[in-house]
């Protein structure tokens, strides 16, 4: 079952609440950050359907793999004096198959790390923003 967020400003989305209408309410009566807003609520508010907590490994970025073996040659060269022409051959011989191995196994690599040290993200994705104006309240008759 899906749970919904609201935001003040569209962006750091908080809660995890029943429904869309229910985080509306919510963030309406929130106590503003003084240095947002002088009313005593909020006038607008966005609300986001949550998504799962992305996984720590699934933050780890495709180009992390081109990275990591340019930073082994640079590290060859500068360390070991490997000559320029016997490192770019070596890289040359890498095929997408096998960097798309190693990018498999960097991610379960970070997956491990973050729960070996209590590390995992716990912040979630949201999707579907809508944006809610406070309705006016009708006046005394």
């Amino acid at each position: 079952m899906p749970t919904y967020s609201w935001s003040a400003d569209g962006e750091g989305f908080t809660g995890e609440l029943t429904s869309r209408e229910l985080a509306a309410a919510v963030g309406f009566e929130a106590e503003p950050d003084p240095g947002e807003c002088l009313s005593n609520t909020h006038q607008v508010v966005y609300t986001a359907r949550n998504l799962p907590p992305p996984t720590a490994g699934s933050l780890v970025p495709d180009s992390m793999v081109e990275w990591l073996l340019d930073t082994m040659l640079d590290e060859a060269f500068t360390e070991h004096g490997y000559t320029p022409e016997a490192l770019a051959a070596w890289k040359a011989g890498i095929t997408p198959e096998q960097q798309n191995a190693l990018l498999e196994r960097l991610r379960e690599a970070v997956d491990r790390w973050a729960q070996t040290h209590g590390r995992e993200p716990t912040f979630y994705n949201v999707d579907v923003v809508v944006r809610y104006v406070r309705p006016r309240e009708v006046p005394d008759a």
